[in-house]
This record gives structure tokens, C-alpha cells and sequence, in this order.
């Protein structure tokens, strides 16, 4: 029996943790699953085998000594850890976990990179932009193998972090057990939001952070309103924008209109009952979120944001198109440009490409049941039972893969 440690820097809820949970249930028995994290705020988190919670959190305030004394702290817990577990491999998920993984002495290291590395430091300060870099380009190379969760993001990892003579990237989608999505969208909708949904519904579900981009859901959505004075906007998740993304809402008169639903449990019940998804991030790996409202029946439109949306909706299209300043509908949802809603021109500009491709959705049930169709018909290639053999495969090899 293969041990397997899956290692995140915590357990609060997101893609990253619902990515390893899927995953150690998708495994075969063959694998013997833990999980090792250090800190969480998810107590009841959902995997198939051993918690270890190391009890090392992190802490934004910190100053440089306080961080360099967890980094000492965390590196000794891990390797004490792998010393007494005694994994095959360990697999790191997201860059917070990354170098304790290269560093815990375990046989084998597998690297799973989420999103856009370049994306992710694009707005940090600059010399911590160099220095974690580098870091990131010279330590990489001494993984067993890197997994990323879609095809563009591989070609930046190995082009940024120069691995291309090294053979070590792998793509391996995320999965997703369309059974239990499927089951859970049928459960009902939290009483408090039963009268919502009695109007038509566009649902966007991720954290209220910069990086989600709903301020320029927001803008679009106001035009939206002016056409459709029925249809609300439902924002499930939470983060450190709520309150700014409510007094634009305030500013704009749809307070009334936009609903902020919090952390859902089962966000499955609102995909499955929404008129439209829509995803209007500024970077990504392979969404989650996107492809779950895709099984739940949902038509989508996403931004054309690196990585993961264009080959979600249009496979088979140059991966390093970019959309500027028009629409594109792919083979299974359509497609608009990303927004920096620091710029209030190009927020003006690219709202008004957004509320015109919802306008198309709105106003054509017929278009919205095609692309409902189309969306789980998409959704069905990431299930666990076509993707779990790919983990299975690499986790098999012996020595470098």
C-alpha cells in the first residue's frame, strides 16, 4: 500500500481544500490517504483518512522575526511528522505548502501549483515579488513531479520557472463526484433564500477578494437591472471586500437587488437553481467553482482570465488567446474579457461587454436551455472516474517520474 500525505498551510474552506478531499475519495484502496495542515477554521473537514494539524497558523500582522520563527517552527513539525507517519509521497497544495514539501525529508515531493504564479504576485510589493520569485524559480526544480490543474498553467509554470529540460510537469485536471453534486443540488435552497430565487437568479460563488473581480460583476449587473428590473444578483462567499463591494452596491441603488448569501455549505442548491453563472475573475488554475455550476445544468459565462476558463468553455482554441474587447461564445459557454476595476474606463468599457452577453442569456430561454444542456455534457470529463487514474498513475512511479 502506497502512503500518500497530502500537506495544505490550512483548511479553511476553498478549491484547494475541496480539490484534496475529492481527491482521497477518488483515490484507489491501494492508497492510504492523510492530510497534514497548519492551522484550520474547517473542523469538520471532509477527507478519507488521518487528520494531523500541526497547530502552527498563520498570521497576517506578522512581523519578519515572528515569520521567520514559524518557517523554523512548521519545517521542524513537518519533518518530525514524516519521521513518525513515514509517507511514500508527499503532496503540497499551493504555494504556502510548497517549500516545507521540499524541505520534510519525505522520499518522494509532488508539487500541486493551483493558479497563475505570476498572477498571484502581480499586486505584492516588489521586493517581495523578487524575492519570493526566486525562491519559487530556483526551488521548484528539486520536486519529483508538479502537477497543475490545466494546460496553460503548465506552459507558465515551465516557461516562469525554466523546468522545460526537466520533464517534471504533469497536467492532471481538477475532479469532481458528479453523483454527489448532482444529489446535493437537490437538496433545498436555506429558507432565508427561497423568496430570492423565486426571480430569476445570475450566481457568482467564490471568495470577495480582489481576485474574484465582483465589482465588475457588480457594474455590469447595474445595466443589467436597467433591462431586467426582475433578476437579482446572488454573490455566495465571503472575504476582505464584502464591505466595499456593499457600498458600491449602496452607490449604485441595488442594495435591494444584490444579495450577499455568505459561505454556503452547498452552493450546489443555488447552481442548480440559478438562470446564469458567471465567473468574472482576474486569474485562476481550473476554476472549481465554474465547473461545478456546469454539473448542476447552469450556462456560464466566465472571464477569459489565465488559466482554466478558455480551456474549460472553448477546448481547442489558441490557449493564449485573450480577449480584449468583445464577446466570444465557445463550444460550451461563453467567454469576455477580464476587468482591473482600478481602472474606472475599462470597468465602464468591459462592464457594459458583460451585461451584453448576460442580456443574451436573459433574453433567450432557448440559448440558456442549449448551454444548460452543453454544460453538464462539458462537466462529465472532469469526473472522478476519468480523472482519479491520472493521480493513481503518477503517485505509482518509482524514483523520478
Amino acid at each position: 500500500m502506497t502512503r500518500v500525505m497530502f500537506l495544505l498551510a490550512h483548511l479553511h474552506k476553498g478549491g484547494m481544500q475541496r480539490a484534496v478531499s475529492n481527491i482521497t475519495y477518488a483515490l484507489p484502496r491501494e492508497f492510504e490517504s492523510s492530510v497534514a495542515f497548519f492551522g484550520t477554521e474547517h473542523t469538520d473537514y471532509d477527507c478519507r483518512g488521518v487528520l494531523y494539524d500541526l497547530g502552527s497558523p498563520g498570521n497576517i500582522r506578522s512581523t519578519l522575526w515572528q515569520r521567520a520563527n514559524r518557517l523554523i517552527s512548521r519545517l521542524q513539525s513537518i519533518r518530525q511528522l514524516v519521521s513518525t507517519v513515514k509517507p511514500d509521497v508527499i503532496i503540497s497544495f499551493g504555494e504556502g505548502a510548497a517549500l516545507y514539501n521540499l524541505l520534510s525529508g519525505a522520499p518522494r515531493r509532488i508539487l500541486s501549483v493551483r493558479v497563475s504564479l505570476k498572477e498571484s504576485l502581480s499586486d505584492t510589493k516588489p521586493l517581495y515579488r523578487w524575492l519570493y520569485s526566486g525562491l519559487v524559480k530556483f526551488t521548484y526544480r528539486f520536486a519529483d513531479a508538479i502537477v497543475c490543474n490545466s494546460q496553460q498553467l503548465r506552459n507558465e509554470v515551465e516557461q516562469w520557472c525554466h523546468l522545460q529540460k526537466y520533464d517534471k510537469v504533469r497536467v492532471i485536471p481538477n475532479l469532481f463526484d458528479l453523483a454527489e453534486i448532482s444529489r446535493k443540488a437537490q437538496e433545498p435552497l436555506p429558507e432565508p433564500m427561497r423568496n430570492v430565487f423565486q426571480h430569476p437568479v445570475i450566481l457568482s460563488v467564490g471568495s470577495l477578494i480582489r481576485q474574484k473581480s465582483q465589482h465588475y460583476l457588480i457594474s455590469a449587473f447595474e445595466r443589467v437591472h436597467a433591462k431586467f428590473p426582475d433578476v437579482r444578483l446572488v454573490l455566495v462567499g465571503r472575504g476582505d471586500d464584502e464591505a466595499q463591494l456593499r457600498e458600491q452596491c449602496a452607490d449604485l441603488k441595488l442594495s435591494d437587488y444584490v444579495v450577499f448569501a455568505g459561505y454556503q455549505t452547498n452552493p450546489y442548491a443555488f447552481m442548480a437553481r440559478c438562470r446564469l453563472f458567471v465567473l468574472p475573475s482576474l486569474y485562476e488554475g481550473l476554476p472549481n467553482a465554474l465547473i461545478e455550476a456546469m454539473a448542476c445544468g447552469a450556462p456560464v459565462i466566465s472571464a477569459d482570465c489565465p488559466t482554466g476558463p478558455r480551456e474549460i468553455l472553448a477546448p481547442g482554441t489558441p490557449l493564449e488567446s485573450r480577449l480584449e474587447d468583445q464577446i466570444e461564445v465557445g463550444q460550451f459557454g461563453t467567454l469576455v474579457p477580464t476587468c482591473d476595476v482600478s481602472t474606472a474606463l475599462q470597468l465602464k468599457e468591459r462592464a457594459a461587454i458583460l451585461a451584453e452577453a448576460i442580456h443574451s442569456y436573459l433574453a433567450d430561454p432557448e440559448r440558456s436551455a442549449s448551454f444548460s444542456r452543453l454544460s453538464m455534457e462539458r462537466a462529465a470529463d472532469f469526473s472522478a472516474d476519468r480523472i482519479s487514474q491520472r493521480w493513481a498513475d503518477l503517485l505509482s512511479i518509482q524514483g523520478d517520474p
